[in-house]
Order: structure tokens, then C-alpha cells, then sequence
């Protein structure tokens, strides 16, 4: 197959994007996700991978390795097929069939073969320390026959294809003996014995296609890819893997320009990991006996080829342990990393769906993890449906649910730029907050809060408006017209309730009420709505599925509050009447939890209504949440109080509190002393 620079690469791309209709590609495409470019391969479907990367058997010599039985073991008969094949110059077909193939070796792979394993089982021998495959192109050091290389050939050209409920399996009874480093005696299964425990090990290899086959009691990881590994396609293979560190595909050190779809079964560790890692994991005193990798970590002169780039995973559908697919990096980096589609078919005992890391070793610096999208991921076991513990630059996290109870959908730590969630959902989204102080001082008091699916807070402070992190730390605040009142939170914008004029003036004229429109990412204005409905001045704001309710003030002696509705376009909908009582001042906040709607109203004391789903009236508390309120997926709430600065400033404070049947709301943070509204 002809060779192209990675240059050359590029503008052919770039030229099929332009002619290629656009219904074919993934809906990972770069203009889905504008600012976060995860490169090439994220653009074009499989069907474009295969015709650019994937060896076509035009002229193809096949040979079946049962005719090379006689008078030899399993091995020794295909080891003289795939020696045979070299005599034809030609791309050669070796085929297992016809019964099951028991190898005391590791099938050395050579250039131009495909290797077809159809109808039968491919299994390592009891008690035999090898891969089960790798590539020819590895060339072991006699004198440490388990370390490092001495050298790796490059290999092009080669396929290992599942046909027919094809199987490739490890050992029943793996290797045996005394722990070089430990001297205990135990099986050699698991990281700590190095790169022959890997069932496929794959080096220095481009344009190949691993697919169509279980692969089941592995010894490790079951498919593992370094240094120079290029234009790879692996697809359609089923795991079932109950080994320490049972991975099922692994990209390493310097691989790129791959492909990975139709993923399924059960891993005992990550089902895909990109792992790019330095010679620091394995220090002389280290449990590792040899390295994971044919070169080991620290390939001479190895510099930005030691990265993992342009890898596409998609349709990932396991369960197990650990991660559904990782992308781990130190001082080598992992970019332009799309993954797509990764969802937990059945509960599972795992970390996160998705994690973004660092570990494993030294030298991480922030954005060594960049330029990654995530979309369509479903966790139904795991902690949190997606991790970052690293300080990444340009991430994405889109459509991501979590469906296990009292689980958060995130937990990000690290400082990040560019780190993004969109559209996602969980039980339990209050798992990221806690109690915080928003930074900054302010001439006028707290009006309400709001918090998106990212973390962070949005607080109204009259006229001026403020987003911080959920530890209070100002990422952006602009001076807005008095007086911005309660808001909320939706798809990525704001909506504050907003009085220009008179509140609770008896005539019901005094008052110019609005909503305005925020973008939550810098709090640019889009757009504003006139509500004239409330006529005694908007106040608060919540959101109920696609309509809003805006609620406001009251003339003193009206003995109802009003709530009213609005559709997406802020087309009047409906009022409501809420058989309160008089409330000082009508209603100041609004949020809808726990199929009821919670309002937080003035007075002495302050005072919580909860009404029912119609507004029909189920509690009134003796509780302050009137200068913010909002419901939480989980059921739990955060509450907002005003605090009074040295200087006679203004913040705010916001904890974390709970339903309780007899004081309407409670804190869920024990140790915190809660603050009277100022």
C-alpha cells in the first residue's frame, strides 16, 4: 500500500470532507463542537477510514494451516503455513479451522497476512508464558527474553479476523512460578509480568484491522498497541475478561490514527484505555517486574512520537470494573481524542463510564490531555458517569446521563481550561455542590442563585450579576440594570426575572417587567422578554420542562400570591393563583423539586411555601430561602443567605439542605452554622 506523509494525509482529507455529504459522518463532527478540535478522524465515517487505511486483498494467496498438520503441534503448523505464504510475494490468508487450534507459542504476525480464525477456537496452551499474537516485527532480547526489546521492525498490512463464533482464549491454567521480585510463587498474570501477558501485542504497525471474535480468559490486557502503531482499525469484538488489569484494548506510547467501534461484553479493568506514560511508573523498587510495553516507557529519543493522538472510540456497550474507556497521560500527551457512545448495557461495579486523567508517573503539565470530545455516554453502576482528575485544556462532555441513583453525573478536579458539560443528566447532580461563599463585594444584596450542569453558581446581586465555581471563586460578573431579581438555569443560558420600574403598587400599572437572557458561558445578554402579566413587578424565575414560571411582588393585604406561566417564547400561558395568605412583598425566589414548587417569601419571620404540582398549598415553613433557592435532581436543594460585609458590602453564602416534613427545609452540611439573611 502506497505511504503518505502525514501532511499529504491531511489535505486528502480535508478534500473528501468537502466532497463527501455530510449525512455520512459521525455526530462527532469538529462543527458539533466548534472550539474543541479533536481532529481528522473524528470527521469521517468508517467506511472513509477503511477506504484510506485498510489493506485491500486485491490479489490474496489463501492457505489453510490443517493442511500443514501432519507429523507437526498446532504451532509448528502454522508457523510453516505463514511460512509458506512468503513464498507467493502476495497478500496471503492464513485460515484456522475445522477444530480448535491450541498454540504453545505466540503467532509471529509478518506484513501482508490476515490471519482468519472461522468456526473454531485459537487458545494458549496450559502453562505457557506468551502472547497469544503479536506482530513479527518484535524482536526479543535473548538475554532478558521478557524485557525490553532489542528492536522493532515496522509491519504493515495486516488483518486478524473472527468468522463464524470465532474465539481467542488464554490459557486455563496460566504460567506458574516464583515472583522474580518477591519470590512467591504465583501465576504471571497481570501488568506486574510485563508485555507477554498481553493476548494480541501489536508494535510499529500500520494499516491494520483486528476484529470479528470473543476474546475471553486473558492473562491481562487483551489487545495491546505501542510505539509506531498507525492506521488501526478495531471493531466488532466481544470481551469477557476477569483478570487483574483485564483491559480490552489499549492504545500506548506512540500510537495514532486509529479507529475503535462495536464494543461489548465485560472487562475486569478499562474496555478501551489511551495511556501514554513515562519511565517514571516503573522506579527500580516498583512491584513492576518487566514493562508493559515491547520498548518499555523510555524509547530512545522517543520526544512528541511517544504521544497518543487522532484515536476514534465509539459505540463502547460493556460493564465490569475500572472505566469504559480512559485517556491517561504524564509527561507524554493524549489529544485530538474523540469518544462516542459509551453506555453500561448493565450495572456495573466502576469508577466512571469515561475518566480523564493523570497518574501512573511524573511530568504531567496542564493540557498534556487536550482537544478531547465526549458525547452519548449512559452510566447505570458506575460512581459517576464521567471523571476528570487533571488539568485538561479544550474537553467536552456532551449527552451524558447517569441513571444510578444517588450518583453524581461528574466529578472534575484539576485546573482546566475549556472544560465543558452540556445536555446531561443525573439522580443526583448535588453530589458536586457544597457549601460556598461567592467572591467579590457587592453595593446591593443577594437577589437569588442559580447552578448549571458544569458546576458552577450564578448569583443576582440587583444590578450586578456574577458566575462563579462551586468553591465561589468569580469566573465572570458584568453590571446589569436594577433590579435583576431571582433567575434559573437552562441549556446553557440564564433567565433573570427583572423589574425596571414600581413593585407592589396596588394599581398594578407601576411596574415594566422582563426577563432577560443570558449566555452562561461569558453572561453575554441574547436576548429579553417582556412578561407584562406580572403586574406588580417579576421577581423570581423557575423553569418547569420546556415553560417558565415567573413569580413577583404583592400590594400589601392581598391575601393570594400569583404565579405565572410562560411558554418557551415567553407567550403568556396561564397564572396561578397560590391560597398563601398575605406574604410581605409576594414571592422572592422559586424552584420546583421533588414534584412540588418551593417559594421563598420576605417577612418577619421569613417564610417557605411548598405547594403541590396544581399550586395547591402543602406546607408553609418557617425557614429562609428568599434570597435563593434551587432544586437539585436528587431532591436536594441549595439555599442561598445574604451576608453583610466589613465595609457594609454585600455577598452571599449557599449551602446544601434537604426536605424535611416538619421545617420544611434543613442543611445538610453538619458542621455548617447557618447565617441569618442580611
Amino acid at each position: 500500500m502506497k505511504k503518505f506523509s502525514h501532511e499529504i494525509l491531511s489535505v486528502v482529507l480535508e478534500l473528501i470532507l468537502i466532497l463527501l455529504p455530510f449525512g455520512n459522518f459521525s455526530i462527532l463532527r469538529a462543527e458539533s463542537f466548534k472550539d474543541v478540535e479533536c481532529g481528522i478522524l473524528a470527521k469521517i465515517s468508517k467506511e472513509e477510514f477503511a477506504g484510506l487505511y485498510i489493506p485491500k486483498n486485491t490479489s490474496v494467496n489463501r492457505i489453510r494451516a490443517a493442511d500443514f498438520l501432519k507429523g507437526r503441534t498446532h504451532s509448528g503448523a502454522i508457523e510453516a503455513a505463514i511460512a509458506s505464504s512468503k513464498l507467493s510475494g502476495t497478500f496471503t490468508v492464513i485460515v484456522l479451522d475445522s477444530q480448535d487450534w491450541i498454540i504453545d507459542r505466540a503467532i509471529l504476525l509478518p506484513s501482508n497476512t490476515e490471519l482468519v480464525i472461522s468456526g473454531c477456537k485459537l487458545k494458549l496452551a496450559d502453562g505457557v508464558f506468551d502472547n497469544i499474537i503479536r506482530v513479527a516485527g518484535i524482536k526479543p532480547n535473548p538475554q532478558d527474553p521478557n524485557g525490553s526489546c532489542l528492536s522493532l521492525e515496522p509491519v504493515e498490512n495486516i488483518k486478524i479476523t473472527g468468522l463464524n463464533g470465532a474465539i481467542i482464549e488464554g490459557a486455563d491454567n496460566p504460567y506458574t512460578a516464583a515472583n522474580p521480585k518477591t519470590g512467591v510463587v504465583e501465576k504471571w498474570v497481570g501488568d506486574f509480568f510485563g508485555w507477554r501477558t498481553v493476548g494480541i501485542l501489536i508494535s510499529m504497525t500500520q494499516h491494520y484491522e483486528i476484529s470479528g471474535f470473543t476474546m475471553q480468559k486473558t492473562h491481562c490486557w487483551a489487545i495491546s498497541q505501542d510505539w509506531g502503531c498507525k492506521y488501526g482499525y478495531l471493531h466488532d469484538i466481544v470481551f469477557d475478561t476477569h483478570v487483574k488489569n483485564g483491559d480490552g484494548i489499549d492504545f500506548r506510547n506512540g500510537c495514532s490514527y486509529c479507529l475503535v467501534e462495536n464494543i461489548s461484553g465485560t472487562t475486569s479493568d478499562d474496555t478501551v484505555a489511551c495511556t501514554a506514560l513515562s519511565s517514571s511508573v516503573a522506579s527500580v523498587n516498583s512491584k513492576y517486574i518487566w514493562p508493559m510495553q515491547s520498548m518499555g516507557y523510555a524509547c530512545k529519543d522517543a520526544g512528541a512520537d511517544a504521544d497518543i493522538h487522532d484515536i476514534v472510540i465509539r459505540n463502547i456497550r460493556t460493564s465490569g470494573k475500572c472505566h469504559g474507556v480512559i485517556c491517561l497521560a504524564t509527561s507524554p500527551t493524549v489529544y485530538n481524542i474523540a469518544i462516542e457512545d459509551v453506555c453500561e448495557e448493565t450495572t456495573s461495579a466502576r469508577e466512571a463510564c469515561v475518566k480523564i486523567y493523570t497518574g501512573y508517573g511524573t511530568g504531567y503539565k496542564k493540557g498534556n490531555l487536550r482537544n478531547i470530545v465526549v458525547n452519548n455516554v449512559v452510566s447505570r453502576g458506575a460512581k459517576y458517569a464521567v471523571m476528570v482528575k487533571a488539568g485538561v485544556k479544550d474537553v467536552w462532555f456532551n449527552n451524558i446521563r447517569q441513571l444510578k441513583n444517588d450518583a453524581p453525573v461528574y466529578c472534575f478536579s484539576g485546573e482546566s481550561e475549556n472544560l465543558r458539560i452540556t445536555n446531561s443528566e443525573t439522580p443526583a447532580t448535588g453530589g458536586m455542590f457544597k457549601t460556598a461563599t461567592c467572591g467579590g463585594s457587592y453595593p446591593r444584596h443577594l437577589q437569588g442563585i442559580c447552578v448549571d450542569d458544569k458546576g458552577s453558581i450564578y448569583w443576582s446581586f440587583t444590578d450586578v450579576l456574577v458566575k462563579t465555581d462551586y468553591d465561589g471563586h468569580i469566573m465572570k460578573n458584568i453590571s446589569v440594570a436594577s433590579h435583576h431579581g431571582d433567575l434559573c438555569y437552562r441549556d446553557g443560558k440564564v433567565y433573570v426575572a427583572v423589574n425596571l420600574r414600581k413593585f407592589n403598587n396596588p394599581s398594578g400599572t407601576a411596574a415594566d417587567s422582563w426577563v432577560y437572557v443570558y449566555n452562561a458561558d461569558d453572561l453575554s445578554e441574547i436576548s429579553r422578554h417582556k412578561v407584562p402579566e406580572a403586574i406588580y413587578g417579576a421577581g423570581g424565575i423557575a423553569c418547569q420542562g420546556k415553560s417558565f414560571m415567573v413569580v413577583g411582588g404583592l400590594p400589601t393585604g392581598v391575601e393570594e400570591n400569583y404565579a405565572y406561566e410562560y411558554d418557551p417564547d415567553f407567550k403568556f400561558v396561564k397564572q396561578h393563583v397560590i391560597k398563601s395568605g398575605y406574604t410581605l412583598l409576594g414571592i422572592q425566589t422559586v424552584a420546583r423539586s421533588n414534584g412540588h414548587w418551593w417559594f421563598g417569601c420576605y417577612g418577619k419571620p421569613k417564610v417557605l411555601l411548598k405547594t403541590d404540582e396544581k399550586f395547591n398549598l402543602v406546607g408553609k415553613y418557617t425557614f429562609d430561602c428568599s434570597l435563593g433557592i434551587v432544586g437539585l435532581s436528587d431532591g436536594s436543594f441549595l439555599v442561598a443567605r445574604g451576608v453583610t460585609l466589613a465595609d457594609k458590602k454585600r455577598s452571599g453564602i449557599l449551602f446544601p439542605a434537604v426536605a424535611d416534613n416538619e421545617k420544611g427545609l434543613i442543611s445538610r452540611d453538619p458542621g455548617f452554622h447557618i447565617p441569618i439573611s442580611k
